[in-house]
């Protein structure tokens, strides 16, 4: 190994140009980090590992190294400027370590306090066995110094407020019920408070914005780029009147309902919750999928707040976005006391929540006016086809009519609420959101749960019932025997059931399966189906609306490609089928181009993520059911401080991304790597080039999956369409690099929407970071040669 390497923590802002010493520091400050995760500096190595274990036993069959870690661990001295830094940042004291600790059996392990209490004594008594075995002296003093000051719940939480920056839920009056009082003989009535919990929004960011990932992001400068990959670049946030620059705030709302238990008969809907969240929009779309960067903002019944609305319990919520209008300062670790300006982006949520947080009517059913975003009437739904058609709510009009339904009696009220399907203000009346275009269309729920459904369902029965192209059970077995890709693997679709056929019946498959299905469902069943089925043929343009909507990169003309396929789709599905199952979802989808234009890709306005955030608070059995919002507010604002810190009680440096996952692989000689010498040189210099590399077979950047087999999509114009191949990913210095094999395009299968490829000889090299198309596509291995679904890209031009 070179003299001059250096060697970085990926843990932290550590470096050492001695192995020993950073082998020493990430043993010593980082093996028990919840986010571990230690990358090996050998020459012509990048491997990365998540277990100790593992790294030492690669160090010593690979390279023939070493490593002790208990003897490591008793010799070496803990890195005192690290220790400096965390201490002075935090005002920490010596009690950081165990409170740490104790957070981490509460959030991590969900232990009670009970639990909590018993680990720790029993910790001071080993502790004390073991000083008792080594030293010859008192080992009392040491044992019971262990958890000194942290003996209680509320010395605990006092703690993790005051030096880990721990934000405590706060209750919330939402209303008063008439409850029956039982005392001695006597039935007496009394008041009694209903209660929310929210989550201060302001104390909330002063966390999040401390974080150091976090505020990197507001130093970023924009490239400029002809795709559009994310909400913050789109048009609609760029000229926002609020907007000033960068590090002007961008925030997004989320609400949905959810129940922590499954119960059964009577008890069904007894304990569901109304959630809402929010994320920071300047935080990268890849990392604001992370659990962890999905903040919650209130909890409460479901019951509670449509009887009382969600107004109180939204209170806080809007009174600082009113503020940030104006400027709030944030006294933001290592940067100061710092004014932030800001504004509501945009809200998410599905139909029923997003009708109703609007202040339209929840039930589009019975509107005559049922779609937030135009006043089409429900009647004519099935005939209008693209958006230009729509007579589209205006935010003055819809203003003039919330004025006029407060104006109106009870009978004047119910007519003119159902024919504007409006019922009132909106509870998010604040500056700059307009919630006649800002709460956006979920495309998840239009199409997967929704419209996908319906003509899939409709599809099937036509072609197992009347067409006779094949049977519920070939179906069933062909899903069963189709190789889908190792992503692809755990949301699986299930059988489908001969009852699930039916109109009225639910669809067996969640969301992630449905998505699955859909995209191979040309590979699976394609065989069977004629090249002139009609009905296949708008299943198919189905399939490439979902195609562009789950996209999280567009161009110029991906809005008017999405634009032309829902109206051509929407327009042949009325024909072959009937406007009886045309639902309102279908007509939504006449809204997502002009979505896309103003929002950017709509990848990032699917409510897949917060689905999954719903089922966090499943995570722990819950035993007691008094104060459910209680519980589960608190709970959760323990398990995100955690994620804040690290073991030492430091603010955490891997709190969005623990770094880049990297298999094992081996040394090959560049000279055996055509192309590769050329392009090692450009990045680091002719005097630089090493002499091997490590190519892996798998890594993990930003949560994308690259292996040998992977496919990517090179270029995407109408001339020139270019497939490549990943045959290894080289890694030298912590950068990567695609090795990839060039695909000829034979021809494009429009029966199974795929394109026909085969294996050249010529290879090429893509910097990882460089790629614009870095998502990889569907590639299906056919008796008749090798296919490609074209996915994750900005344009269906192929039609």
């Amino acid at each position: 190994m070179e003299e001059n390497e250096v060697h970085n923590c990926s843990m932290c802002s550590f470096f050492s140009n001695d192995r020993n010493d950073f082998i020493s520091h990430v043993i010593r400050r980082h093996r028990h980090d919840k986010n571990f995760i230690i990358h090996c500096s050998h020459a012509a190595c990048g491997a990365s590992f998540i277990n100790l274990n593992s790294f030492k036993s690669h160090a010593s069959r690979v390279h023939g190294i070493c490593i002790d870690a208990d003897a490591d661990t008793s010799s070496v001295t803990i890195d005192s400027s690290s220790i400096e830094h965390c201490t002075e940042s935090r005002g920490a004291t010596n009690s950081s370590a165990e409170a740490a600790y104790i957070l981490s059996l509460r959030a991590r392990h969900r232990l009670s306090q009970s639990a909590i209490e018993d680990v720790c004594a029993s910790t001071k008594e080993l502790f004390r066995a073991k000083v008792n075995g080594c030293c010859s002296g008192s080992s009392e003093s040491f044992s019971d110094s262990l958890f000194a000051g942290l003996e209680t719940r509320f010395k605990q939480e006092k703690f993790f407020v005051d030096h880990f920056g721990l934000v405590r839920p706060h209750a919330q009056k939402i209303g008063t019920l008439q409850a029956t009082v039982n005392k001695g003989d006597k039935h007496l009535c009394a008041e009694k408070d209903v209660t929310g919990y929210y989550v201060p929004l302001k104390e909330q960011l002063q966390a999040l914005l401390s974080m150091p990932e976090v505020q990197s992001y507001f130093d970023t400068v924009p490239q400029e780029t002809p795709f559009v990959y994310d909400i913050c670049d789109a048009p609609y946030i760029t000229n926002h009147c609020m907007n000033t620059g960068p590090a002007t705030l961008k925030l997004c709302l989320y609400t949905d309902e959810f129940e922590i238990v499954n119960p059964i008969g009577t008890h069904r809907k007894k304990h569901k919750l109304t959630a809402f969240y929010w994320t920071l929009l300047n935080i990268p779309a890849e990392f604001r999928s992370k659990l962890s960067a999905i903040q919650l903002l209130a909890l409460a019944k479901t019951k509670d707040l449509r009887r009382f609305g969600s107004s109180s319990i939204l209170q806080d919520f809007v009174a600082t976005l009113n503020q940030l209008q104006d400027g709030i300062a944030l006294c933001i670790e290592g940067v100061g006391v710092k004014t932030f300006t800001g504004f509501l982006a945009c809200c998410l949520a599905d139909t029923p929540a997003a009708q109703l947080i609007g202040g339209f009517k929840e039930g589009v059913g019975c509107a005559v006016s049922p779609c937030r975003s135009c006043d089409a009437k429900h009647a004519d739904l099935a005939q209008i086809f693209t958006a230009a058609e729509c007579p589209m709510r205006d935010t003055n009009e819809h203003a003039e009519r919330v004025a006029h339904l407060q104006s109106q009696n009870r009978q004047g009220f119910e007519y003119w609420s159902k024919r504007w399907g409006v019922n009132g203000p909106s509870v998010l009346s604040v500056p700059g959101f307009d919630v006649t275009k800002c709460i956006l269309h979920d495309p998840m729920h239009l199409i997967l749960l929704g419209s996908a459904s319906v003509e899939l369902k409709a599809v099937l029965r036509i072609f197992i019932n009347e067409k006779k192209y094949f049977t519920l059970d070939t179906f069933n077995r062909a899903i069963q025997q189709y190789s889908f890709s190792p992503e692809e693997v755990k949301d699986k679709p299930e059988v489908i059931d001969k009852k699930a056929l039916q109109p009225s019946a639910v669809f067996p498959q969640t969301a992630a399966a449905m998505k699955n299905l859909l995209v191979n469902f040309p590979f699976i069943i394609a065989d069977r189906i004629p090249d002139n089925d009609e009905h296949w043929h708008n299943f198919l343009l189905l399939l490439q609306i979902l195609m562009l909507s789950i996209s999280p990169v567009i161009s110029v003309q991906t809005a008017n490609t999405l634009e032309a396929l829902v109206a051509a789709h929407n327009k042949k599905f009325v024909q072959l089928y009937s406007e009886q199952l045309f639902t309102p979802k279908f007509h939504y989808l006449v809204h997502l181009p002009q979505q896309m234009r103003l929002f950017g890709p709509l990848r990032n306005h699917w409510c897949m993520r917060f689905e999954a955030k719903n089922g966090f608070f499943k995570m722990q059995r819950w035993f007691n059911f008094r104060n459910l919002p209680k519980s589960l507010s608190f709970f959760h604002q323990n398990w995100m401080c955690l994620q804040m810190i690290q073991t030492a009680g430091c603010r955490s440096t891997v709190y969005l991304y623990s770094g880049d996952k990297v298999s094992e692989g081996m040394v090959m000689s560049v000279k055996s790597l055509p192309e590769m010498n050329v392009v090692l040189e450009a990045d680091f210099g002719s005097e630089k080039v090493p002499s091997n590399v490590m190519c892996s077979q798998h890594v993990v950047i930003n949560g994308i999956n690259y292996r040998k087999g992977t496919v990517l999509l090179e270029s995407s114009d109408i001339v020139d369409v270019r497939f490549v191949e990943v045959e290894t990913v080289v890694v030298h210095e912590q950068v990567k690099y695609l090795y990839c094999r060039l695909l000829d395009v034979l021809l494009f299968d429009s029966h199974r929407n795929a394109f026909r490829v085969q294996r050249s000889e010529n290879f090429v090299v893509r910097r990882i970071s460089q790629v614009h198309y870095r998502w990889p596509q569907v590639v299906y291995h056919h008796r008749d040669g090798f296919f490609v679904s074209l996915q994750n890209a900005d344009d269906a031009w192929s039609l």
